[in-house]
């Protein structure tokens, strides 16, 4: 999707990047690190400024975004000055429909919204476009074709993807990284779900410095999304926090407007004139802050994305050295869903007749230590179970008037999993009938488990990186698969993972229909 075309001019992308960075170099203001000249985050090697930013020179970015029962949206993103529309149909010689017609500035996002599309209907569409300024008789290349399917009725099967952790940082290498979405590709998705640190904003000296990084994603997703919508948690490292600033000068600000204009996230019904109703939460931009929580159904199931960085109003606490992150504190109640998240969950889980209930989220709201690790075993703990550092009760006195912590009413409403990511791993383990799924990073070929026990791993089933999940739906049941992503030019470990080929299944389970605790 993403290949050169002849018949367009190519801006190379190291150019377009520089020209970016160029532009905004000046130091800002932001707090929790990159926003100061300093900070990023003490001890963290990526501070030298080892992030793989640099991707193949390419025409365009496809992305799609927002689906709904009746549309669509493409983002586009062309680098060179261009003009263009995209065509849909059934198939691809009836693809009769078309976009209106739109200029493509260097570097800018255009979004074409394909409407009147059926419900439960599968689709192609290709991306027209020429140099701005052509001849009228000009003629447009041609993208390839990208394929989407319009959300499924409760009862029909389907399948999604999840990675997590993508980072772009000295850990990660490209081609592994290419080798997962295309593996993820080839599993044909409805859509795909990134669970965060996929922009490590706060990991520069200054944060405007993550600005390729951005961009850079946007190729490596569109190796992907062109043909699988994309959902996008946030992560601890994304700069996005209610403790981070709120104005566009500010590290918080400017993350989440990097953000949403690159990777739109679903428009809301409530409180816009151009939401959809098929999602609820909240991602817009209010009252000096931001947000990235929203729910939706496909199928039988529903799909709730967490954000537990915009309510949280001060950084946690906690000794220095890995021992001291790792040390239980009471100062994690301070990371916290709101109360306007937290009401907004429990309306749409106690609300919801889906027989499948997922719910997405980076890390959990409190976690071990002020880095927040942990499954299963730190579930109990903070606003996520209730439970002060010690062990004694505080959910009462730390959040009053709330009813219960969050995972006891996951247990209520029946919830069947809750994906995670930001330990680097592949764990599964199992809470009160809820399966614990910390995701894997994609394109990591020496992701290991040595840290599992020192993160509070101590049960379930412990593999190491590099892969994605594979999720395949039924009426009543989800079949999560961990496929490995590996090199074919390497062997072992060097090659991800265990030594596995690449496209093996690591490791396989099934979730069934949970009913809603009385």
């Amino acid at each position: 999707m993403t290949r050169l075309l002849s018949q367009a001019p190519v801006l190379p992308l190291v150019l377009l990047l520089a020209g970016l960075l160029a532009a905004q170099q000046e130091p800002g203001r932001g707090r929790n690190g990159g926003g100061n000249k300093g900070g990023g985050g003490r001890g963290y090697p990526a501070l030298a400024q080892d992030f793989k930013t640099n991707v193949p020179e390419h025409a365009y970015d496809l992305i799609l975004v927002r689906p709904t029962t009746t549309s669509i949206t493409v983002s586009t993103v062309c680098y060179a000055d261009a003009e263009g529309f995209v065509e849909f149909g059934l198939t691809p010689e009836s693809m009769s429909a078309k976009t209106a017609p739109q200029q493509c500035a260097k570097g800018a996002v255009a979004l074409f919204l394909l409407s009147e599309l059926k419900s439960d209907t599968a689709y192609c569409y290709r991306f027209r476009f020429r140099p701005a300024g052509s001849e009228a008789k000009a003629e447009f290349a041609a993208s390839e074709i990208g394929r989407f399917h319009t959300p499924r009725p409760p009862g029909s099967a389907f399948t999604f993807t999840i990675q997590s952790d993508s980072h772009l940082d000295s850990n990660m290498t490209p081609e592994v990284y290419g080798q997962a979405l295309a593996n993820a590709l080839a599993d044909k998705p409805d859509f795909h779900v990134d669970i965060g640190d996929t922009f490590m904003t706060d990991k520069r000296r200054a944060f405007r410095e993550a600005a390729p990084q951005y961009i850079a994603q946007r190729y490596w997703f569109g190796r992907l999304c062109h043909s699988a919508p994309l959902f996008m948690a946030l992560g601890n490292h994304d700069g996005e926090a209610g403790y981070a600033g709120s104005g566009p000068e500010e590290i918080a600000g400017w993350s989440y407007e990097q953000r949403t204009r690159l990777f739109p996230p679903p428009w809301i019904a409530e409180g816009t004139t151009t939401g959809s109703v098929m999602y609820t939460g909240r991602t817009d931009w209010r009252d000096g802050g931001g947000a990235n929580y929203f729910a939706w159904e496909w199928g039988s199931a529903l799909f709730c994305v967490l954000d537990p960085f915009w309510a949280t109003k001060s950084k946690m606490r906690g000794g220095g050295g890995v021992a001291g992150e790792l040390e239980m504190t009471d100062s994690s109640w301070s990371m916290s869903l709101g109360r306007a998240q937290y009401d907004w969950l429990t309306n749409t889980l106690t609300g919801s007749k889906a027989k499948l209930k997922f719910v997405f989220l980076h890390h959990l709201v409190g976690g071990i230590g002020r880095v927040a690790r942990g499954g299963v075993e730190a579930a109990p703990y903070f606003e996520w179970g209730g439970k002060n550092a010690d062990g004694s009760e505080g959910f009462a006195k730390n959040r009053p008037g709330w009813a219960m912590p969050v995972h006891a009413l996951l247990v209520k409403t029946g919830v069947n999993a809750v994906f995670h990511g930001h330990d680097h791993m592949f764990v599964r383990s199992e809470l009160d009938g809820i399966t614990y799924q910390c995701v894997p990073q994609p394109g990591n070929p020496r992701g290991g488990t040595r840290t599992a026990a020192e993160y509070g791993y101590v049960s379930g089933t412990i593999l190491g990186s590099p892969g994605h999940l594979r999720v395949n739906v039924t009426d009543s049941t989800a079949k999560v698969a961990y496929i490995r992503s590996s090199l074919s030019s390497n062997e072992g470990r060097r090659g991800g993972g265990g030594g596995e080929p690449n496209g093996t299944v690591v490791h396989e389970y099934e979730l069934k229909t949970r009913a809603a605790a009385k």
